[in-house]
């Protein structure tokens, strides 16, 4: 009987030790340690993707999302454009992509470990570029 309570407490060592799993639901997103008025829902697994950005309609200029450890970003089921952009493990930013239309794959980057999605256009409203520091807190 004390089997399951032991695995339980091992799984949430486990958890508790790697820091990408620290992230929580909604925060700020900070360019180059600059605070944004952006809240960024984290991504967790496909029935949040399903939920969060496959049925709302469009999204909008305060919203963003971030999938976590993923290479390539799909837009199926999606009828709207996102801008996304491909962080690596140290949340520096390895490519973006403006307007990313409906029904399209990306192409796979090797170093990616994150990926935000945000509102068509904010890509040049917030300035990114390569090499900037995409974090939230």
């Amino acid at each position: 009987m004390r089997l399951f309570p032991n695995i339980f407490s091992k799984l949430n060592k486990k958890t508790a030790k790697n820091p990408h799993y620290a992230l929580k639901d909604t925060k700020t997103l900070t360019i180059n340690s600059v605070p944004q008025d952006l809240s960024i829902k984290v991504i967790h697994n496909l029935k949040d993707k399903v939920t969060s950005l496959i049925q709302p309609k469009n999204i909008t200029m305060k919203d963003g999302y971030l999938l976590r450890k993923v290479h390539a970003f799909n837009s199926f089921g999606m009828f709207y454009h996102v801008d996304v952009i491909f962080c690596n493990k140290n949340f520096q930013v390895i490519k973006e992509i403006e307007n990313f239309g409906p029904q399209k794959i990306s192409h796979y980057f090797k170093d990616s470990y994150f990926i935000y999605c945000l509102a068509p256009g904010m890509i040049k409203f917030l300035n990114i570029k390569e090499n900037d520091i995409l974090r939230i807190i």
